[in-house]
């Protein structure tokens, strides 16, 4: 499953108040400005990519344990995330 397809589910799902507007595209829902938000991650240095998958790096890591998020909600994204295997 792809970042922008996982991305538009949690949101849909988990917000209350989406945080990001999706359009249709020819493989689903796209966000313009999630993909602009991931560019500037990957420019900040919190992501890094290899040929077909997206990580945080140490320092991502570190920052997104700054911000609180409830434990339930991690472990169901994790569990839809590693179940369908996120990519791009």
């Amino acid at each position: 499953m792809d970042f922008q397809k996982i991305l538009f589910l949690n949101t849909k799902e988990y917000e209350d108040k989406p945080s990001y507007e999706f359009v249709p595209d020819r493989c689903g829902g796209f966000s313009f400005a999630s993909y602009a938000d991931k560019r500037r991650l990957l420019e900040a240095g919190f992501w890094e990519k290899d040929e077909q998958h997206w990580q945080l790096t140490k320092a991502g890591r570190q920052e997104a344990m700054q911000r609180p998020v409830s434990r339930e909600r991690v472990i169901r994204f994790c569990q839809r995330t590693l179940t369908c295997g996120a990519t791009h």
